[in-house]
């Protein structure tokens, strides 16, 4: 048996795991990075806006190649350590990010991090929802599932506004360095967590290949898995204008390095606030209306943002990142 099976559905402590669970989501975003790092390696690094933006599709693509395989391991061997995974490898990433002085060492940080993503990305929500299903709360799992990306979100935010104020009171390289204080914060929160039972879980588990291939042809054989997959690729094609041309945005708009943080605030929160929604709203519209809401508003901010040269324009971030919120938590895991 893994060690998920080993604990007896009824002896889980299923609201004290999923507040644990709660916390590890707010240390693992709180990111002060978030604010300023395409400044410090524009600035600070001296890279071009056309090296930041290939480290960015880069980071991308392994996150996108990893994907399959990084759930393939939580199935296998445990949605804890693959927690553990992803907060090592993240941890390494950053260490490297702020510490690299060549486009080659930061391109490998870009490795670490992104693959550390995405053995955290989707595992917190699977994890969620084998936490509540040792209950018999699958019911809880769309509000829950709002809430678990709004704390995200908000640690973002906060995050952010530190970042800055710490980089324009001392150097970019030392507000980068500040995000490893929430590596520090998940190693507590990790040691308490415990693996949720599976029922589907078997006497004599599936090797980690066969784990995979068992993966991969869900995934071919699944007209609605792929679909989510290519919506979610679809409406996340916004980033690059939220995280790659955000800040030169303000910095060409004359916005002091202090308030970058401050001003991505309300671009969270509204993301947040829309999640936190989420749930309710697919109730009331229905997954296709939702979506289609979801993607209007995402063309619509980025549209704004790309037709109006005025710094009022960031308002187009907070909507687009609304329609992102209004569709990421999914209203049950494939």
């Amino acid at each position: 048996m893994t060690s998920g099976a080993s604990h007896h559905r009824h002896d889980y402590p299923v609201t004290r795991q999923v507040r644990l669970l709660y916390a590890l989501s707010f240390a693992a975003e709180f990111s002060p990075v978030i604010a300023i790092w395409v400044v410090y390696l524009t600035d600070f690094r001296e890279l071009t806006l056309a090296q930041v933006g290939l480290m960015e599709g880069f980071y991308w693509l392994v996150k996108l190649a990893l994907e399959v395989p990084s759930g393939a391991f939580a199935d296998r061997y445990g949605r804890r350590l693959a927690f553990i995974v992803a907060a090592t490898a993240e941890a390494c990433g950053a260490i490297v990010f702020g510490l690299a002085d060549s486009f080659l060492l930061l391109a490998c940080s870009y490795v670490l991090w992104s693959g550390g993503f995405a053995f955290r990305s989707g595992n917190n929500t699977a994890y969620l929802y084998d936490a509540l299903a040792a209950g018999d709360r699958q019911a809880e799992y769309g509000d829950r599932a709002g809430v678990l990306g709004a704390l995200g979100t908000t640690a973002f935010s906060i995050g952010g506004v530190l970042g800055g104020l710490v980089a324009a009171l001392t150097t970019l390289q030392i507000g980068v360095l500040s995000g490893l204080v929430a590596y520090v914060i998940q190693v507590p929160i990790l040691l308490m967590l415990r693996e949720p039972p599976r029922a589907s879980l078997t006497a004599v588990p599936l090797g980690y290949r066969q784990t995979l291939r068992t993966a991969f042809r869900a995934l071919r054989e699944r007209a609605a898995l792929r679909s989510v997959i290519i919506y979610e690729i679809a409406i996340t094609a916004f980033f690059p204008a939220h995280f790659l041309l955000a800040q030169p945005f303000l910095g060409h708009h004359g916005v002091s390095l202090a308030l970058f943080g401050v001003l991505f605030v309300p671009v969270q929160l509204s993301g947040a606030g829309m999640m936190l929604l989420s749930g309710r709203a697919t109730r009331w519209l229905g997954i296709h209306r939702l979506l289609l809401g979801s993607l209007v508003a995402i063309v619509a901010g980025l549209t704004l943002l790309a037709t109006v040269d005025h710094v009022a324009a960031f308002a187009g971030l907070a909507l687009a990142q609304a329609g992102f919120g209004l569709a990421a938590p999914p209203s049950a895991p494939m």
